[in-house]
C-alpha cells in the first residue's frame, strides 16, 4: 500500500448511527465535556475520545435518540437540547469562516 493510500485510511472512522465507514471529512466529531455533556467538535481538537457520526441531521438525530452515545462511551450521557440544529449551525459558520479566509488569501487582496 502506498503512503497515500495509507494516510487515506488512516483518516476514516466509522459512525456510530449508520455503521459506515467514512473519511473524516464526512464525518462530524463529538467528545464527552463538563458534566457529561455531549460536545460537538467540528475543528476536531477538543480533548478527549472522539466519536463520530455522519454529517446528516438523521444520522445525529439517531444518535441522540437511540443514545448511542452512552453506549459508545459505556457511560451515562447526555445532549445539549436542538443538538443536530447546533452542529448544523456550526458547520455553516466554519464553512462561513473557510470562505471568508479563501477570499482575503486572493491576489485581489494581496495587492498593496
Amino acid at each position: 500500500m502506498s503512503s497515500a493510500e495509507e494516510k487515506i485510511k488512516s483518516s476514516e472512522r466509522k459512525c456510530i448511527a449508520t455503521g459506515q465507514v467514512l473519511s473524516k471529512t464526512q464525518l462530524v466529531r463529538f467528545v464527552l465535556g463538563p458534566s457529561n455533556k455531549i460536545c460537538p467538535d467540528p475543528e476536531n481538537k477538543l480533548p478527549g475520545r472522539g466519536i463520530w457520526v455522519k454529517a446528516d441531521l438523521s444520522a445525529i438525530n439517531k444518535a441522540e435518540k437511540d443514545n448511542l452515545f452512552s453506549r459508545a462511551l459505556n457511560q451515562s450521557t447526555e445532549c445539549f437540547d436542538n443538538l443536530a440544529e447546533t452542529v448544523e449551525d456550526l458547520i455553516a459558520k466554519r464553512i462561513r469562516s473557510e470562505e471568508h479566509t479563501s477570499e482575503l488569501q486572493s491576489p485581489m487582496y494581496l495587492v498593496c
